[in-house]
């Protein structure tokens, strides 16, 4: 499988060709003539160091495999300005270690990790059954209004959802806030998280130390907080429900009259005082 890489200098914007170097050419990548063609198919792509802004090149060469953003990118993918490079078939795959680089895609996405400092901004995409997004400690995404990740794994950097939401999500340090739906489980680890506009949740739970604010009306079906975990309602427009929820000494369920909760208590728990 051919793989291809930026090259490492200029900062001009790249073009449908001369954009690329293949690893053959890799050795003379600082002066890279007119044919080098960008990659295609499932080629992998590498863009590791350089300042460039790249706006059309993956567009027009048909490019549907793996790209990977190095730590030494400082330019951007797309525009900040709302100009998503598109991937329109296949899959993608794209490893984001930059710290520096404002990455814009849209397209048919399997899997996205988010390992630099970001920002990362993902337009419209449309993401597959199973699709994973990975996001690393001080990292920062943000997901467009036709953008629902199914599965969302938050290590410590700053996710936001646009109001499609997500399907899964577990936050295990730093902040996940949603402006849509949650449908399946909210699992807050540690860290912070905010839902907005939730008509229905499936289950939350809510981890030692870990808070979870709900902003909306409508029915979560189950919370577990567990010791020294926090659920609250954070300012929702009127009364929700709560049709189960467990509570372990020393957290806090809903203490408002806002909620109504028809809560469980196994031995070893107790529920809502």
């Amino acid at each position: 499988m051919p793989k291809y890489f930026t090259r490492l200098s200029g900062t001009g914007a790249f073009a449908a060709s001369g954009s690329w170097a293949s690893a053959t050419t890799l050795a003379s990548a600082l002066t890279i003539g007119s044919n080098c063609a960008p990659p295609t198919s499932n080629d992998e792509a590498y863009i590791l160091v350089g300042k460039c802004n790249i706006s059309n090149s993956l567009n027009t060469s048909g490019f549907t495999g793996a790209l990977t953003i190095g730590p030494g990118f400082a330019g951007t993918i797309g525009t900040a300005a709302g100009s998503a490079l598109d991937f329109p078939s296949g899959v993608l795959k794209v490893q984001h270690s930059g710290t520096g680089a404002f990455v814009n895609f849209k397209g048919t996405v399997s899997r996205y990790d988010i390992l630099g400092t970001g920002p990362a901004y993902i337009k419209t995409s449309t993401f597959l059954s199973g699709s994973t997004v990975y996001v690393g400690p001080g990292a920062n995404v943000e997901f467009d209004t036709g953008a629902k990740p199914e599965k969302v794994y938050n290590a410590g950097g700053f996710v936001s959802c646009g109001t499609s939401g997500a399907v899964d999500v577990t936050n295990h340090d730093g902040t996940f806030e949603s402006q849509g739906p949650i449908t399946g489980t909210l699992d807050v680890r540690g860290g912070d998280a905010v839902v907005y506009n939730t008509a229905t949740v499936s289950n939350v739970y809510v981890g030692n130390g870990a808070r979870y604010n709900h902003a909306s009306v409508g029915t979560i079906s189950f919370v577990e907080v567990y010791p020294n975990g926090t659920a609250v309602d954070r300012g929702a427009p009127g009364p929700f429900t709560v049709t189960g929820g467990n509570i372990w000494p020393n957290a806090s369920l809903f203490q408002n009259p806002q909620v109504t909760i028809t809560y469980t208590n196994p031995i070893g728990r107790r529920g809502m005082p």
